[in-house]
């Protein structure tokens, strides 16, 4: 990864040959600034996580120093239609699961994140509210779709290892993820379930290596702590070209790659005030603009531009906001309860998205 100074800041970001307006709202600013997490990618920089048991999550920078593809649509919404005014945005590079325990702590407002993650947290958040001693932390729920395209998660292992060469090498072995309930632990599962890895006994399909964030997956692939990791593509793809990691396989995910959680069980009117119509205006720019959009991701993200182009015209963000995907929650949940994140019966779709579950 590249440690060196930015290659621009928000000052030399592509100049968009667009009247853009930022939007106002009646009343926002005597608010508290809205919240929002997201999850980074590979960048031209280092960011640090925001401290997890922070009253307050610090201001982050408004341009996407470390921000992954997806969120240029969200970036765009912070630096150009006035997002910022109202809202802070914090990166989160251990993944939605370190959002989840963000919501937990009351630590942010808004959440942008993987499907399947947002499903696995919400499910277990729900079987443990019925213990008759439950803990007590904040609640969240799914309150709109982000992305409605799948996430390719691609099957990795470090460039030295001639012994990995396709799916039959991974059975048994030792699979890295980020933490333990993240988007990269929940696919290794689905991995196994599609491959009928699961034994009847009940021994797990591999060991799995908990790693940490990118930068230590790819470290631990080379060193042989772990066989393999699943990660984004196109973040991942650049390391095999350079001769860092082999690719071995992809698994598209069977329901939309993204969706936005809100914090609490009631809804937040600052979601529909502030995020939404800054958001909807990102999201326009994105897609009438394809120049920008791509400009914008090599110009800040660690992307070549061939292959921000090709993400591009394969990614397909929601048509409209505040609703869900319900389809590829219900195909989530039903994954997740076959690789043995959620039990049988334990939750369902209302208890996921309603705001007043």
């Amino acid at each position: 990864m590249n440690t060196h100074a930015l290659r621009s800041s928000p000052r030399t970001l592509p100049q968009l040959h667009h009247a853009h307006r930022a939007f106002s709202t009646s009343g926002v600013c005597a608010q508290e600034k809205l919240r929002i997490g997201y999850v980074p990618g590979q960048s031209v920089c280092h960011v640090p996580e925001a401290p997890p048991r922070a009253a307050t999550q610090p201001c982050m920078p408004a341009h996407p120093t470390s921000s992954q593809h997806f969120a240029t649509p969200l970036h765009f919404a912070q630096d150009r239609f006035g997002l910022s005014a109202h809202a802070t945005l914090t990166p989160f590079p251990r993944g939605t699961g370190s959002m989840i325990e963000a919501f937990h702590r009351d630590n942010i407002d808004v959440g942008v994140g993987l499907t399947e993650s947002w499903v696995a947290g919400m499910a277990r958040d729900h079987a443990r509210s019925h213990l008759p001693r439950k803990r007590e932390w904040q609640r969240f729920h799914i309150a709109s779709s982000y992305v409605e395209s799948p996430l390719r998660w691609a099957l990795t292992t470090g460039a030295n290892r001639s012994d990995i060469n396709g799916l039959a090498e991974l059975q048994h072995g030792k699979a890295g993820v980020s933490r333990t309930g993240s988007g990269s632990h929940i696919m290794s599962m689905v991995l196994a379930d599609q491959q009928k890895w699961f034994d009847p006994s009940g021994a797990p399909p591999f060991q799995v290596c908990v790693c940490g964030p990118f930068p230590e997956l790819r470290q631990a692939v080379n060193s042989g702590r772990a066989d393999f990791f699943m990660w984004e593509h196109y973040t991942t793809k650049k390391y095999w070209e350079n001769g860092e990691l082999k690719w071995i396989g992809e698994v598209p995910t069977p329901w939309n790659g993204w969706h936005i959680a809100v914090r609490g069980s009631q809804a937040d009117p600052r979601v529909e005030e502030v995020l939404y119509p800054a958001l909807r205006e990102g999201l326009q720019l994105f897609k009438n603009d394809r120049e920008a959009a791509i400009s914008f991701i090599t110009a800040n993200m660690d992307y070549a531009r061939a292959d921000a182009e090709a993400w591009y015209d394969e990614v397909t963000y929601a048509p409209s906001l505040g609703k869900i995907n319900g389809d590829g929650i219900n195909a989530a949940i039903k994954s997740l309860r076959t690789a043995g994140f959620i039990q049988s019966g334990e939750v369902a779709l209302q208890d996921l998205t309603s705001a007043n579950a």
